[in-house]
């Protein structure tokens, strides 16, 4: 953990300030700590299917369908409202949905624009109503726990 906390350190300073983001000490601390939780909750994902899995072989094959569906139902690649209504339930279950929608909120709601971008990246919860802050909060609630079940199972 310290390695990793050394390595979420050195890159995330570095990367917030050379994007550019909001130059506030709450953003960029809420950024860090995003940043490590979701890092750390993947490395213990990973540990949880090494530990269940019989061989590398279905670990390996295992890890990359875990690493293809964060990905592509994070709301990078494919918006959240294109997902279609029958995949939508991994939007919600995938650890890096909610700290990509977290690192957004994060990054937009500072910005008088922030709303607008939010809308037509397609962040709208099921009733077309924009994210407020808390879901900030509300990444961190399900970050959290989804990282200690990975770590005691």
């Amino acid at each position: 953990m310290p390695q990793m906390l050394i390595d979420v350190l050195l890159f995330g300073i570095f990367v917030y300030w050379m994007v550019g983001f909001v130059p506030s000490a709450a953003s960029f601390i809420i950024y860090l700590l995003l940043f490590f939780l979701f890092t750390f909750s993947m490395g213990q994902t990973m540990g949880l299917l090494a530990s269940v899995a019989p061989t590398k072989t279905v670990v390996q094959g295992g890890g990359a369908v875990v690493l293809l569906m964060n990905v592509l139902f994070s709301g990078y690649i494919v918006a959240p409202n294109v997902i279609p209504i029958y995949w939508n339930w991994i939007y919600w279950i995938t650890p890096l949905s909610w700290i990509y929608r977290s690192l957004l909120l994060n990054e937009f709601v500072h910005r008088s624009d922030g709303q607008q971008v939010m809308e037509s990246y397609g962040f709208l919860l099921p009733n077309d109503t924009p994210y407020g802050r808390e879901w900030i909060g509300y990444g961190f609630a399900y970050i959290i726990p989804y990282t200690i079940i990975c770590l005691v199972a």
